[in-house]
């Protein structure tokens, strides 16, 4: 998404680094910076960015050699080369072996969001470009399930009948067997064939999710006629993901049954298919990555990689076992994720007095809870456990 891309900018003026990020960051979007080409490699290499400024005249690595190494490790991300007239030649040629553009020194601020947002825009066309030629009706996908025998003859003659049917399927298979060419032949043969078909890796959800109250519901099959607390249109609106870009937090509260992991994990889902960064946490586990961090001194770069979610859910803050290190460790994540404009969901049976039983000191519990008032929207659910009817 446009408005979500990563930028990282590299120069070796400050001046000029501090200029564009401050620029480019009033846009909305999100932006790091290097002093020099070494300094941008050690970056990219960590996360990767979807546009890369730079420019190609600097002390050590030079800008096209930057170029070079980002194109190698990510081939579709954007490269503008910033030149002065003394090495426009330069520039020409770095744009033919792989850069995406390049940008006349004294930079023109508005000529350079420009030239950003249309250079995404053009590689968001390319990409539905590529899911149409995918996706075009007429295009068979039985030309790749390869086979004569009788059960293929069968698969094929299901997919035929299956495809022209509405409604939902499962399929079933071992590991390599062909569920989503399957899954492929079905779409382009369905009447839904001019709609992109989307792949989502099921794997990134964890299978704890199954046991509790998440179950198999998304957004859409949430029975929001069982549980009148919850307003349906309120979720909805939160499913537009307009709080991601404001840097908000979620909190819902309710007791074992009521569905409030199950709303949260939707919400999330929602934000993977959309583009964004989202990562799912039981809090007991994340609680117990940190101790493990901590042992070998790896909390940093946890922590790090963390706050590049633009979306952390946190599962069941209840009562846990904790110590002292474990929550300094939780409350530095929290405080990280503020400041960088990071959105927390965070499930919990726990009224916010109870917190200061189960966290401490006092003054950190303070701290975090402003923050999470600060930017939070609160549901609280109180209505039948989905599981047994009964109240809770």
């Amino acid at each position: 998404m446009a408005d979500n891309a990563r930028i990282l900018v590299v120069d070796d003026e400050p001046v000029i680094r501090t200029a564009l990020v401050t620029v480019l960051e009033k846009e909305n979007f999100q932006c790091a910076s290097a002093a020099s080409g070494e300094e941008a490699v050690e970056a990219f290499d960590a996360d990767p960015f979807d546009v890369v400024i730079t420019d190609i005249r600097m002390s050590g690595m030079s800008g096209v050699d930057l170029m070079r190494h980002v194109k190698s490790r990510s081939a579709e991300t954007i490269v503008v080369l910033m030149t002065a007239h003394a090495s426009l030649e330069t520039a020409i040629e770095a744009v033919r072996e792989g850069a995406s553009d390049y940008l006349n020194k004294p930079v023109r601020f508005e000529y350079l969001l420009l030239k950003v947002r249309n250079l995404l825009r053009l590689r968001e066309l390319e990409w539905e470009n590529r899911v149409l030629r995918i996706e075009r009706p007429g295009v068979s996908y039985f030309e790749e399930i390869i086979g004569e025998s009788d059960a293929i003859a069968e698969v094929k003659q299901a997919i035929r009948r299956i495809a022209a049917t509405p409604g939902n399927l499962l399929i079933e298979g071992e590991s390599g067997t062909g569920k989503e060419l399957v899954a492929r032949a079905v779409h382009s043969a369905s009447p839904d064939r001019r709609g992109a078909f989307v792949a989502v890796n099921c794997s990134s959800f964890p299978e704890t999710l199954i046991e509790n109250d998440a179950g198999d519901w998304t957004l859409d099959t949430f029975p929001f006629e069982q549980q009148p607390s919850v307003d349906k249109t309120q979720i909805m609106a939160l499913a537009g993901l307009d709080f991601l870009q404001r840097g908000e937090n979620i909190i819902f509260w309710g007791k074992t049954g009521v569905g409030k992991s199950g709303l949260s994990v939707g919400i999330l889902r929602q934000a993977i298919i959309s583009g964004f960064r989202g990562r799912y946490y039981n809090v007991q586990d994340l609680l117990d990555d940190l101790y493990a961090s901590l042992a070998d001194r790896s909390t940093p770069k946890l922590l790090k990689t963390l706050c590049r979610y633009d979306l952390l859910l946190l599962d069941e803050l209840g009562y846990l076992t904790l110590n002292t290190e474990q929550m300094n460790a939780f409350f530095k994540l929290m405080k990280e994720r503020y400041e960088a404009g990071k959105s927390t969901i965070i499930t919990t049976n726990l009224e916010f007095e109870d917190w200061y039983n189960l966290l401490e000191p006092r003054d950190m519990v303070d701290a975090f809870l402003d923050r999470l008032y600060h930017r939070c929207e609160v549901i609280r659910i109180t209505g039948k456990s989905l599981r047994t009817g009964m109240p809770e």
